[in-house]
């Protein structure tokens, strides 16, 4: 019978060994997967990040006093808002401000103060060339 015991606790060792080994190879696991996860989002975060550094340059851009520069801006908010990057909220963001923009003349003047409605051959084009018109009225 002492050769029963001795089975018996060969295999109990066996069992718990393969138990820990299961348990230890779970959590490794486990460990693996949190760091991919935490690597991912600080790799997602990064490129918001520079998604956001990106779009604060072109709104600087889209001021400047330079017609290229004002130019090459518009082109790369139209890219951010194309952006597998930006969110929903983002993309918004981009279209309302190239929407302003385009409302707007180089002075920042509204250029939309046209009636809803209005046929493009009810719009007349008046330049103010500084002078005083003797009539009054709009040539």
């Amino acid at each position: 019978m002492e050769w029963w015991s001795a089975a018996l606790a060969f295999i109990g060792a066996g069992v718990g060994s393969l138990v820990s080994y299961l348990v230890a190879r779970r959590d490794i696991a486990q460990r693996e997967a949190e760091a991919r996860a935490d690597v991912g989002q600080r790799v997602e975060q990064g490129h918001l990040e520079e998604w956001g550094r990106r779009f604060t340059i072109a709104l600087d851009g889209v001021s400047s006093e330079s017609p290229r520069r004002r130019s090459l801006s518009r082109v790369l908010l139209v890219e951010l808002g194309q952006s597998a990057l930006a969110t929903d909220q983002e993309k918004a963001l981009v279209l309302s401000v190239l929407d302003a923009g385009a409302r707007m003349d180089g002075d920042g003047d509204d250029v939309t103060r046209f009636r809803a409605g209005m046929l493009v051959d009810e719009v007349v084009y008046v330049e103010d060339t500084g002078e005083d018109d003797d009539e009054g009225g709009v040539p």
